[in-house]
């Protein structure tokens, strides 16, 4: 299965954005500038406007890729925070596998109650990831994006794809 490509609307990060600023307030004022900023300059928030030319779609990897490095801008050059993310990702997967699909893994415990609410579902494996990988306070919003990452795709088949990985 090949998430690279994952997006999600900015509509759908709008109505999860109370969930986001109880799990880390810091991080979703800057989801909230990321999706204001791609209202304007969809690349350099990495937006892709769809076809009905109204649905912005943020692209999960780079979103990913400008929460774990200091967003800038080098001669003027964008970094690719695609690349970034996606390199964060495969270095952090089994990590997290372990520890929401394993022998004793989080969704092994909590399946009905995560599985039907989203809030839920971020509110009970946010905190499972932030622990898993201890990241320092200053990129803890990956866990976030790593979260909607495993919610776009659904629990079963992250555990399924990253059980060969």
């Amino acid at each position: 299965m090949d998430i690279s490509d994952f997006k999600i609307s900015c509509e759908d990060l709008e109505r999860l954005m109370p969930v986001f600023e109880k799990c880390d307030p810091v991080w979703s004022q800057f989801l909230q500038r990321q999706i204001a900023l791609g209202r304007h300059y969809p690349k350099e928030a990495g937006c892709v406007r769809e076809t009905d030319d109204r649905t912005e779609q943020m692209d999960m990897f780079f979103l990913l890729g400008t929460t774990i490095t200091k967003p800038d801008r080098i001669e003027g050059l964008l970094p690719d925070y695609h690349a970034k993310g996606v390199t964060f990702y495969e270095s952090v997967r089994n990590q997290v596998r372990e520890a929401i699909c394993g022998e004793n893994g989080i969704y092994r415990k909590e399946r009905q109650k995560i599985e039907s609410n989203p809030e839920a579902f971020i509110t009970t494996l946010v905190p499972v990831v932030l622990s898993t990988l201890q990241l320092p306070a200053a990129i803890s919003g990956a866990a976030i994006v790593i979260v909607l990452l495993i919610s776009k795709i659904g629990v079963s088949a992250f555990c399924e794809s990253t059980a060969t990985a």
